[in-house]
């Protein structure tokens, strides 16, 4: 690398922001020794850094174990996305059972207090109903005994008028 900070590739400030390109990306692959030999009267040693030659299916293999990594993680995931979704069913229908077995508890504890509590109104709704038919009987009896005289009483009260003077009317005069 240059003194003055530079990326060796421009001179001008203007150049070096406008790449983002960092030294490790500048460094080359070591040339096939083929290749070095045809070419050892231009190249420099010196120039070069030593990179590891990596072919292409290793590479290719390495991206094909992430993506495979990558798979089974997802799998994973989604595994324990279903296994967490079937829990809180589960738990949704255990808890709707304990519901329904608490409601029908308190249910039956209700109709228990209410048959204790309307054993003793029930025998008094039974003698308010004696009571009524009583009643009933006696006015029945009580019209059919007196019936005829009510009738011959208003009757005579609407047949024989006597004309009298109300005693607030007063003659003009």
């Amino acid at each position: 690398m240059p003194p003055n900070g530079s990326c060796g590739l421009a001179q001008s400030r203007d150049c070096h922001q406008r790449t983002s390109v960092t030294r490790d990306q500048l460094t080359f692959p070591r040339p096939s020794p083929l290749r070095e030999i045809q070419t050892s009267k231009r190249l420099h040693p010196q120039r070069f850094k030593y990179i590891p030659y990596r072919s292409m299916a290793s590479q290719s293999q390495g991206i094909q174990q992430l993506l495979q990594a990558e798979k089974r993680a997802a799998e994973k995931v989604a595994e324990a996305r279903k296994r967490k979704n079937r829990r809180l069913k589960q738990a949704k229908e255990e808890a709707q059972a304990e519901i329904e077995q608490y409601r029908l508890q308190r249910e039956k504890e209700f109709k228990t207090k209410e048959a204790a509590a309307l054993g003793s109104h029930g025998n008094s709704a039974v003698e308010v109903d004696k009571e009524t038919i009583d009643k009933m009987s006696r006015i029945q009896s009580s019209y059919q005994q007196n019936k005829e005289a009510v009738l011959a009483n208003l009757l005579k009260m609407v047949c024989d008028i006597k004309p009298e003077i109300h005693a607030n009317y007063r003659v003009a005069g």
